[in-house]
């Protein structure tokens, strides 16, 4: 028992080691997009995705959903609101410059 719990957490937290490493790997310069500091703002579209994943992972987790399935279902779902958002704010961005 212990050991599927200790194995769904890190299911559920395994990007977050992630996306620190993407912020300081472009915070330090080792990753550079040619952007400068603007760099490190492609940090905040991971830093959600790996948000929508833990989020969405751990409520089908707890609704019980088998682990491997809910893996693959919050990486989508994840995939689909930032796809969403960015979607969203470009509208945004069209409707108030018009």
């Amino acid at each position: 028992m212990f050991a599927r719990a200790l194995l769904a957490l890190l299911a559920v937290l395994w990007p977050w080691p992630l996306v620190v490493a993407f912020f300081f790997a472009t915070a330090e310069d080792y990753l550079s997009f040619s952007g400068g500091e603007k760099d490190i703002v492609l940090t905040l579209p991971l830093a959600l995705m790996a948000l929508f994943y833990s989020l969405s992972c751990l409520i089908l987790w707890w609704r019980g959903r088998r682990l491997r399935r809910c893996v693959w279902q919050s990486l989508l779902i994840a995939f689909a609101l930032v796809l969403l958002l960015w979607l969203g704010l470009l509208a945004w961005q069209f409707i108030s410059v018009g």
